[in-house]
C-alpha cells in the first residue's frame, strides 16, 4: 500500500522478534513479485484464478496482490526490483546494519522505488 509508517512498524516488529533480515527481504521480494505477476496478467485481462494457476500460487495470494497493482507502475516495479537486488547484496556482504539496510529499502519502495 506504500504506507511507509506502517511498513516500518511491521519491519521493526519482525526484527524485534528475531526474524532474519535475509528472510524478511525474501518475503518482500515474494510479495512484490506477486504484484508484478498479477499486474502483468491483469493487463492481458486474464481472470485471477487463471493468474494463480499460471503463477503456481494459491488464488488468495493473487487476489491480494491485485488489490495493490494500481499502486505500482511497471517502471516503479522495475525500480523496486533494482533496490531489492542492491539491498540483498548489501545484506550479504557490506557489514552495514541489516536494520538500516531494510529501513532504507522500505522507504525507497514506498516512495517510488528509486
Amino acid at each position: 500500500a506504500k504506507n511507509a509508517g506502517k511498513a516500518l512498524r511491521l519491519l521493526q516488529n519482525q526484527m524485534d522478534h528475531g526474524e532474519e533480515p535475509v528472510k524478511i527481504l525474501g518475503t518482500i521480494i515474494w510479495q512484490l513479485r506477486m504484484v508484478w505477476v498479477a499486474k502483468h496478467y491483469q493487463s492481458k485481462k486474464i481472470p485471477p484464478r487463471q493468474i494463480a494457476k499460471e503463477a503456481g500460487v494459491h488464488p488468495f495470494a493473487i487476489e491480494k496482490a491485485l488489490r495493490y497493482t494500481p499502486n505500482f507502475s511497471r517502471d516503479h516495479l522495475r525500480n523496486c526490483f533494482k533496490n531489492l537486488f542492491l539491498a540483498d547484496r548489501e545484506l550479504k556482504g557490506s557489514g552495514k546494519s541489516p536494520e538500516g539496510i531494510l529501513e532504507n529499502l522500505v522507504l525507497k519502495l514506498c516512495s517510488g522505488g528509486s
